[in-house]
């Protein structure tokens, strides 16, 4: 897409997203002019109360070739504001947002679509490593210190095929100690397209919904049976 945004756009990009969003629902804290983002071309963030907790999350970011928008599902033991992964009540607004976001970067157009499911699962008692990572793997697996697994499906729904690029990771501070599994599941059109119109852009996100839910149900079994609590932040 581009290597940098110039200060109007940044400006443009504010206006537009405190204007989209005067409730401040979705876009709470804006970048100052100068300030470097990492890798990032911009990104704003959004705060989530959580018990006694205030956690800052990304709700848009803008990089070289891509448009995330984010969206907490589930922190702690607090959805938001439904259950699991039914977020198809986003998928109008989010569509707007992204078009209105493409009105201040002069001829941006969008090839492909998708959802980005991110899950930290535990934590889970080591006993319980064999039973857990079973969900992937098909092998002995007790003397497992580390994982760092990807992998790709591509499933078919309807006449359309996907994308399902998915990350699984182990992390345990300690040697036989508690665990916890962070799964990050990338799901969008395999084939791009020349422009998505919006009702392209949403079609993708009820398939991905549809695919997510096969795709890590069982996961989700065993980290409710085991007394895990997991987050499921999702980018669109």
């Amino acid at each position: 897409m581009r290597k940098e945004l110039g200060a109007s756009e940044r400006k443009a990009l504010e206006d537009i997203l405190r204007d989209i969003d005067p409730k401040r629902e979705y876009y709470q804290l804006f970048p100052s002019p100068d300030e470097k983002q990492g890798g990032n071309l911009y990104q704003v963030s959004k705060q989530y109360v959580v018990e006694d907790l205030t956690i800052t999350a990304p709700s848009l970011t803008i990089e070289n070739g891509s448009i995330s928008l984010h969206a907490a599902v589930k922190l702690a033991n607090k959805f938001y504001p439904r259950d699991k992964f039914k977020t198809g009540h986003m998928h109008d607004v989010m569509c707007q947002h992204l078009f209105k976001i493409a009105d201040a970067l002069p001829g941006l157009r969008y090839h492909r679509s998708g959802k980005i499911f991110e899950l930290i699962l535990g934590p889970f008692q080591n006993a319980n490593k064999k039973k857990v990572l079973s969900r992937f793997f098909p092998t002995e697996l007790n003397d497992i210190g580390a994982v760092n697994l990807n992998f790709t499906l591509t499933p078919k729904l309807g006449e359309n095929v996907f994308n399902i690029n998915t990350v699984v990771k182990v992390q345990e501070q300690q040697l036989s100690g508690p665990f916890i599994l962070a799964v990050r599941c990338d799901i969008n059109n395999r084939k791009l397209a020349e422009s998505l119109e919006p009702r392209d852009i949403k079609s993708v996100w009820i398939s991905a919904d549809q695919l997510i839910e096969k795709h890590l149900g069982d996961i989700l079994d065993v980290d409710s049976e085991l007394g895990g609590t997991h987050g499921l932040p999702e980018s669109l």
